[in-house]
C-alpha cells in the first residue's frame, strides 16, 4: 500500500508557528479535539457560519439557510476527512423534482455571464507585442506590451503613493480598495518571511467594516508571501488566532470564506511544494469539519481545485474511493482529487457543494494523470445519464466539466461524452442545455491525441450546432451562435480552416435577428471565428444597431476580427459612448486588440474633461482593460481629490491597481474560468457582484 512520505515541514514549522508545527501532511482522520466528529456539518445553514456583525457601516449578512439532514451522532466516525465532509454536508432532495432551481433572482443565466467570466483567455488584451523583426527581442524573448508598467515605476511610484493614501484615509470604500490595489501592484513576495506589505494588510483585517476586511484576507493571499498560509488558514478556520486578527468575536463567515479562497490563491502560485502541502491540508481539514457553513465549504473546495500539487500517475489507484482510502490528499494531485470526489458521489450532500467539489476535481483532472482524467470524465457523463437525473446544479458542473476535459477523437469514451452533452443540450433544464452547447463548441475542434483520428466528431458536433442555430428557439440561438464562434476559435488556434456554412448562417442570423441578444452573439462568434468578409458586415452592424448590447459586441469581434479597417469607426464609437460605461469599455477593448497607439491618450484626454460620474467611471474601467502607465497621473489625482465622491476615487485606485498588475490574466482567472456561478455560493459569485470572481 503507497502512502505519501511524511516529511516534516521544519522551514515552516519555523516561520508559521505552532499550527505549522502541529501539520503533518495531514493525516485522513480528523486529529482528537477537532470538531469533525462533533455537532452536524451545517453547510451554510444553522447559524451565521461563526460569524457575528462585523461592526462599521456595514454589517456582514446572515449565512444563507440551508436546512441539512441531521447526522447521527452515535454513527461512526468517517474514515477520512474527505469522506466526513461529503457525509456531513447532507440536506434532502426537493420532493417534487431531483433537480433543484436556480437561487431565486439571479437573471445571470444568459451567454454574457459565461462570457464575461471566461473571455479573459481567449482576448488575451496582455500577451507581449509581437516583435516587429527578429532582431526586436533580446535572446529570443517577446517584447513587453505597448504601456505595460515597468517594475521600477511600481516600486518607486506606484506601491509608496498607494501605501501614503491608505495611511491617511478613514473612508472603508476607499481602503477596501486601497488594499486590494497595493495586494495586486506588489511582485510576488515568494519567501516565508512576513514583509511590511503583508504586516500592513493584516492590519486591515481588523477594520470594523465588512468591506475592508474581506478585501484584507483577498489581498494576502494575492501578495504570494508564504508567511500568509497560517494567518489565512485561522481565518478560515474560525480559531481564537484568526478572531484576534479581524478583532471580533468570531469570524463573519464571509471572511472566512474569503480567506479560503485566498489561501487556494496563494498555494496556486507558490514555488514550494510545502507550502502549497500546507494550505492544502488546512483547507481540507476546514472541508471535513461538520460545523463549517456551507459557504465556507464551497470555498474551501474551490480553493482546492486551483492548488497545483505535484502529479504522480503512480498515485492513482484505478479508482477513486481507493486512492482515496490508501493515500492522504496531500499525496498527490490525484489523491486529492480522490478525496474530493468522495464529496460529489455522496448523494447526501449538499448538491450545491458536490457542484463545485466537481468542478474542483476537473480542474485537478487537466494537469494529472491519464486515469484520473478519464475518471472524472467517466463520473460527469454518468452523472448526466437520464437514470441518474441529478440535480440542476451537479448536471451543470458535470457539462462544464467535460467542455475542460472532453476532445473531438474517436475513443469511445469521447464519443460516448459528445453524445451525452447533446442529449443534455435538448433535454435537461434550460441553463444546462445552454452550458452544453457552449462545451459541445469548445470540445469539437479540440485534437484528440490519437494522430491517426484527432478530429472524429469535429463534423458531427458542427452539423448539430448548426441545426441548434437555424432550429433553435430563444435564448437557445445566441448559445448556439457562441458555440459555433468558439469552435471556429479553436479550428484557428489549431491551424485549420472552417468550413464556410456557419459563417454564412451566423451573417444571415446578425442581419434577420430582432433579438440584440442574438444579434450581439452572432457579433462575436464571427470576432472569434475571424472569417473573411467579416470585418464589413460588423462595421455596418454597429453603425446601425440601436442597442448597446449588439454594438458592444460589433467592437469586440472587429478587434477579434483584427479588423484594422475599423480603427476609425471604433474610434468614434467610444467617443460617442462617454456616459455608457459598458459600451465605453468594449470598444476599448476592442481598440486595444488592434493595437491602437492612440487609445490611452484619447482615454486620458477625456477622462480629464468627463463631466459625471457615469462618464467617468466608463473610462476609468476602460482604462483598466487597457492596463497603460500613461494613465497613471490622472488616476493619481483623482484618487487623492478629497472632493470627489469616495465611490470615484475607489473605482480610480481599483483602475490603478488593475493597470500595475503585472498578472498576464486577471488574478481570479483561475477561479472565473470554467465555474460554475449559477451553483449558489455568494463569496464565489452573486447577482449584486459580491463574490470573488465577480471583482473586475
Amino acid at each position: 500500500m503507497r502512502r505519501h512520505s511524511r516529511s516534516p515541514l521544519l522551514l515552516l514549522a519555523v516561520l508559521l508557528g505552532a499550527v505549522a508545527a502541529r501539520a503533518q501532511l495531514p493525516g485522513v482522520v480528523a486529529p482528537k479535539g477537532s470538531s469533525a466528529g462533533g455537532s452536524s456539518f451545517q453547510g451554510g445553514g444553522g447559524s451565521n457560519g461563526g460569524g457575528g456583525t462585523s461592526g462599521g457601516s456595514t454589517a456582514t449578512p446572515p449565512a444563507p439557510e440551508d436546512k441539512t439532514l441531521p447526522v447521527d451522532p452515535k454513527a461512526p466516525p468517517a474514515k477520512n476527512a474527505a469522506k466526513s465532509a461529503a457525509s456531513a454536508a447532507s440536506e434532502p432532495r426537493p420532493k417534487d423534482s431531483p433537480r433543484t432551481p436556480a437561487a431565486e433572482g439571479d437573471d445571470r443565466s444568459g451567454w454574457e455571464t459565461w462570457w464575461l467570466f471566461n473571455r479573459d483567455a481567449l482576448l488575451d488584451l496582455r500577451a507581449p507585442a509581437p516583435p516587429a523583426s527578429p532582431e526586436a527581442t533580446a535572446v529570443g524573448r517577446p517584447l513587453p506590451r505597448r504601456g505595460a508598467v515597468t517594475a521600477k515605476t511600481v516600486d518607486l511610484r506606484v506601491l509608496p503613493a498607494l501605501a501614503r493614501l491608505f495611511e491617511r484615509e478613514s473612508n472603508p470604500e476607499l481602503l477596501a480598495e486601497l488594499v486590494f490595489a497595493l495586494a495586486r501592484s506588489a511582485p510576488r513576495e515568494n519567501g516565508l518571511e512576513k514583509t511590511a506589505r503583508v504586516a500592513l494588510v493584516e492590519r486591515a483585517l481588523a477594520h470594523p467594516d465588512a468591506r475592508v476586511s474581506e478585501a484584507a484576507a483577498l489581498a494576502l493571499g494575492l501578495f504570494g508571501s508564504g508567511s500568509a498560509a497560517e494567518p489565512l488558514l485561522e481565518l478560515a478556520r474560525d480559531t481564537k488566532a484568526g478572531r484576534a486578527l479581524c478583532a471580533r468575536d468570531s469570524v463573519p463567515y464571509r471572511v472566512r470564506a474569503h480567506a479560503a479562497y485566498s489561501a487556494g490563491l496563494l498555494a496556486a502560485e507558490a514555488p514550494n511544494e510545502d507550502v502549497r502541502r500546507f494550505a492544502v491540508e488546512g483547507l481540507v481539514r476546514l472541508a471535513a469539519q461538520r460545523d463549517t457553513p456551507r459557504e465556507v465549504a464551497v470555498a474551501c473546495v474551490n480553493a482546492l481545485g486551483i492548488v497545483p500539487l505535484a502529479a504522480d500517475a503512480k498515485a492513482w489507484k484505478g479508482g477513486f474511493e481507493r486512492t482515496a482510502r490508501e493515500l492522504e490528499p496531500t499525496a498527490a494531485r490525484e489523491a486529492l482529487a480522490a478525496h474530493l470526489a468522495q464529496i460529489v458521489q455522496n448523494d447526501r450532500t449538499s448538491p450545491v457543494l458536490r457542484a463545485h467539489a466537481l468542478t474542483a476535481i476537473a480542474r485537478l483532472a487537466r494537469g494529472a494523470c491519464d486515469g484520473l482524467h478519464d475518471a472524472v470524465e467517466r463520473l460527469c457523463i454518468d452523472l448526466l445519464a437520464p437514470a441518474e437525473r441529478a440535480p440542476n446544479e451537479l448536471a451543470q458542473s458535470a457539462v462544464l466539466a467535460l467542455a475542460e476535459l472532453s476532445d473531438a477523437g474517436a475513443a469511445p469514451q469521447d464519443k460516448e461524452a459528445r453524445a451525452q452533452l447533446a442529449i443534455a443540450a435538448r433535454d435537461a433544464d434550460l441553463d444546462t442545455r445552454h452550458f452544453a452547447l457552449l462545451a459541445l463548441g469548445r470540445i469539437a475542434a479540440r485534437p484528440d491525441e490519437d494522430v491517426g483520428a484527432p478530429f472524429a466528431g469535429t463534423g458531427e458536433t458542427h452539423r448539430f450546432l448548426l441545426r441548434e442555430l437555424a432550429d433553435g428557439r430563444g435564448a437557445t440561438r445566441a448559445f448556439a451562435a457562441l458555440a459555433l464562434g468558439l469552435y471556429g476559435r479553436a479550428l484557428r488556434d489549431a491551424g485549420r480552416t472552417s468550413s464556410g456554412e456557419a459563417a454564412e448562417l451566423l451573417r444571415v442570423r446578425l442581419a434577420k435577428t430582432s433579438s440584440p441578444d442574438e444579434a450581439a452573439a452572432c457579433a462575436l462568434a464571427l470576432g472569434l471565428r475571424a472569417d473573411a468578409g467579416t470585418a464589413e458586415l460588423l462595421t455596418s452592424r454597429l453603425a446601425e444597431a440601436a442597442d448597446d448590447a449588439t454594438r458592444a459586441a460589433c467592437c469586440i469581434a472587429l478587434g477579434l476580427a483584427d479588423a484594422e479597417s475599423a480603427l476609425p469607426v471604433l474610434r468614434r464609437a467610444l467617443i460617442a459612448a462617454r456616459a455608457r460605461p459598458a459600451l465605453v469599455r468594449e470598444a476599448a477593448v476592442g481598440l486595444a486588440l488592434l493595437n491602437d497607439a492612440e487609445l490611452t491618450p484619447e482615454l486620458v484626454a477625456e477622462l480629464r474633461g468627463a463631466s459625471g460620474s457615469a462618464a467617468e467611471y466608463g473610462l476609468m474601467q476602460a482604462l483598466a482593460v487597457v492596463g497603460d502607465e500613461r494613465a497613471l497621473d490622472v488616476l493619481f489625482e483623482l484618487a487623492n481629490d478629497a472632493e470627489r465622491s469616495s465611490g470615484l476615487r475607489a473605482r480610480a485606485v481599483s483602475t490603478i491597481g488593475a493597470i500595475a498588475d503585472a498578472r498576464r490574466l486577471p488574478w481570479n482567472d483561475a477561479l472565473a474560468r470554467g465555474a460554475n456561478y449559477l451553483a449558489a455560493a455568494e463569496t464565489l459569485s452573486d447577482a449584486r457582484g459580491t463574490g470573488v470572481i465577480d471583482r473586475r
